[in-house]
C-alpha cells in the first residue's frame, strides 16, 4: 500500500501570499450562504468538501486570474479536486478543491513528499491548507 503524507505546522504573524489582497464574495447555492473570503494563495485549498455530509466549506476565493470561482462540486471530475483517502477499500470522506487544475500539479514522490501542508497562525488560530503535490492514483494518506 502506498502512503501520501500530510504535514501541519504553526506559523507566526508572517503573512501568507495573497493575505492583503481584495476580499471577494461568493455565493454557494447548495448551502445558501454568502461568504466574505480572502483571496487564495497559489495551490491553497479554496474549498473543503465533506462528501459524507454533503457539505462544502469555503476557505478562500480564487484570484481574478482564474476563469472560474472555486468549485463547490461534490464530484471529483471537475479537474480541481484531490480526494483524501485513508482506506483504499472505502470512498473518500473529504475532497479538497484548488483554483489550479489538479492534473497540472506535480505528483508526490513517496515517502518523502507531503501532499498537504496545514499552517496555523498562532496569533489568530486560523488555518490555511496548501496542496504541495497530488497523491498518485491508488495511494492513501499516511499517518505522519
Amino acid at each position: 500500500m502506498k502512503f501520501c503524507n500530510v504535514k501541519s505546522a504553526s506559523s507566526g504573524s508572517k503573512p501568507y501570499e495573497g493575505q492583503n489582497k481584495v476580499t471577494k464574495y461568493h455565493y454557494y447555492p447548495h448551502n445558501q450562504h454568502i461568504y466574505l473570503l480572502p483571496e487564495c494563495a497559489i495551490q491553497q485549498v479554496c474549498n473543503a468538501v465533506y462528501v459524507r455530509l454533503n457539505h462544502t466549506q469555503p476557505l478562500c476565493a480564487c484570484p481574478s486570474r482564474y476563469k472560474d470561482p472555486c468549485s463547490a462540486s461534490l464530484n471529483v471530475d471537475d479537474q480541481h479536486s484531490m480526494e483524501l483517502v485513508t482506506d483504499i477499500r472505502k470512498k473518500p470522506l473529504t475532497m479538497v478543491k484548488t483554483c489550479e487544475v489538479s492534473s497540472e500539479m506535480r505528483e508526490c514522490r513517496a515517502p518523502r513528499d507531503w501532499s498537504l501542508l496545514a499552517l496555523q497562525n498562532i496569533r489568530t488560530g486560523k488555518s490555511h491548507y496548501l496542496v504541495i503535490c497530488r497523491c498518485p492514483y491508488g495511494s492513501v494518506l499516511g499517518e505522519y
